[in-house]
């Protein structure tokens, strides 16, 4: 005896939009197909890996298709910026796995040199026309840890107090206005001047591939005492 199954639509991929310009399909391409190799290396530079940044590409051509793109202004930078918040989290969730560490904190101090080898290697990351938008604050004091505490998550407060050295790492959103120094092969500063987005979508870039590069080999055994340390200061430009 047999029991007749229904059979399922196979679902179908939504039709193309119109260019209301040419009145052909679009398909996201036209858009998509130019920045490509800049969304690759944005990716290849942020994960190190070729196939790992063709996956993340990928992934948002994928995005790009389904997303709503006749209210994209800059799709340029629409697709750095998604690019860019992939990449971070598929390197989090890989860290996470890699580095989970159950245990407690090591009773020993980070010594403030290790700490300055960090800031260097972050300072001379590759950064669009040298802007090194970063900056970086670490916290070795209770004190200064303790502001933390009404902006952590309540899993995170602990571990955070108890930790040698807490480091915060943000983007500075006037960093163009040291490009004449940085970068002086170019006018680039004019590129960003009252132009918010783009700064807001190249400083956290930037500053996301900075923070990538800033952990030296020697970090993940030794866990700072001294006084509470602001590394602000700004690369030296590119001859």
């Amino acid at each position: 005896m047999s029991t007749a199954m229904a059979e399922q639509p196979i679902p179908q991929p939504p039709s193309p939009r119109r260019n209301r310009e040419t009145g052909d399909h679009d398909h996201g391409l036209a858009a998509f197909a130019p920045v490509r190799p800049r969304l690759f290396g944005i990716a290849y530079r942020m994960l190190g890996s070729a196939a790992e940044a063709e996956d993340i590409v990928q992934d948002v051509w994928l995005r790009w298709q389904s997303a709503n793109r006749s209210a994209v202004e800059n799709p340029p930078a629409f697709l750095a910026t998604t690019t860019t918040r992939l990449c971070i989290n598929l390197s989090q969730s890989a860290q996470s796995r890699r580095e989970t560490y159950v245990g407690t904190w090591l009773p020993e101090p980070v010594p403030v040199e290790l700490l300055r080898k960090a800031y260097e290697l972050a300072r001379l990351g590759p950064t669009s026309a040298n802007g090194s938008p970063a900056r970086f604050v670490f916290l070795t004091t209770p004190s200064a840890k303790g502001l933390l505490k009404p902006v952590l998550a309540p899993g995170n407060v602990d571990k955070t107090m108890a930790a040698p050295v807490t480091v915060i790492i943000a983007w500075d959103t006037e960093f163009h206005e040291h490009l004449p120094r940085l970068f002086p092969q170019a006018d680039t500063r004019s590129y960003f001047v009252g132009n918010k987005p783009l700064i807001e979508e190249t400083a956290f870039r930037n500053s996301s591939l900075q923070a990538r590069g800033s952990r030296p080999a020697e970090c993940h055994r030794e866990p700072l005492a001294e006084p509470d340390m602001n590394l602000s200061a700004h690369p030296a430009p590119i001859n």
